[in-house]
């Protein structure tokens, strides 16, 4: 792990990552993250999902 980068956008968007997957709703993670749309937090949501998804 010491050798990991960790940026502070990692450490914010890997828990929004962990709820989505656990099912909670979409307006429930932009109001966790403080986005002001809707749209902003699908926007990197779905960036996530790609990348989750060509690790695979």
């Amino acid at each position: 792990m010491a050798s990991k980068r960790v940026s502070p956008h990692v450490l914010r968007y890997s828990p929004a990552m962990e709820l989505l997957q656990a099912g909670a709703d979409c307006l429930f993670i932009v109001l966790w993250i403080g986005h002001e749309s809707i749209e902003t937090t699908q926007t990197y949501l779905h960036a996530l999902e790609e990348v989750a998804l060509a690790k695979l």
